[in-house]
């Protein structure tokens, strides 16, 4: 965190270069939730388990869990993932 900076803003600004690092490489994703924790939505369909700490993206083997996937295993890992899938309902 800066020196100037409140935790409001640095939440702000992590946020922001995560949802970057997704654009930049044209994976389309949306932060919901606690701004502290945020849940990663890709694409509208799937949940990515993943957190970040101290700007570090960090993702997990399943939702949920602590078994953190290393560097390399990442895309294989992607391709062969253990998705947990949203579902929309429209009431009407």
């Amino acid at each position: 965190m800066r020196k100037s900076e409140t935790l409001e803003e640095m939440v702000v600004r992590r946020n922001k270069r995560l949802k970057s690092l997704f654009s930049r490489n044209n994976v389309n994703v949306r932060l919901v939730g606690d701004d502290q924790k945020p849940a990663v939505i890709m694409d509208e369909s799937v949940v990515l388990s993943c957190y970040v700490k101290n700007f570090d993206l960090h993702f997990t083997k399943e939702p949920f869990s602590d078994d953190i996937i290393e560097r390399e295993e990442i895309l294989p890992f992607i391709l062969n993932y253990n998705l947990l899938i949203l579902l929309k309902f429209r009431i009407t």
